[in-house]
């Protein structure tokens, strides 16, 4: 089964890959006030899917290409892959603009 969900509560923004079971980088959790920017971008072919750790950071695919990259301000990049990439990146903006 392959289940992929975003949540945002409070000071933490959830991402579940699968399962939900905590194995294989399955559920990554990051907290909102590290988050500095998110942008959209488009993963290579052979990054695949599932979760993966990429040059550019952990990347968490279900389909497709398209992907929001998050940078925190510790200067890791995180990858969440999506069908929707525009409505996820306005998602975090918010989420962002209302941490400053």
């Amino acid at each position: 089964m392959c289940q992929y969900a975003h949540t945002q509560a409070g000071t933490v923004m959830q991402s579940i890959f699968g399962s939900g079971a905590p194995i294989a980088g399955g559920v990554s959790v990051l907290s909102v006030i590290d988050l500095q920017k998110a942008t959209i971008v488009r993963n290579r072919w052979y990054y695949g899917w599932g979760v993966r750790l990429t040059a550019r950071g952990w990347l968490y695919n279900v389909s497709g290409f398209d992907a929001v990259e998050i940078l925190l301000k510790n200067g890791r990049t995180y990858r969440i892959g999506t069908d929707k990439p525009a409505k996820l990146l306005l998602a975090i903006e918010i989420v962002i603009s209302n941490t400053c």
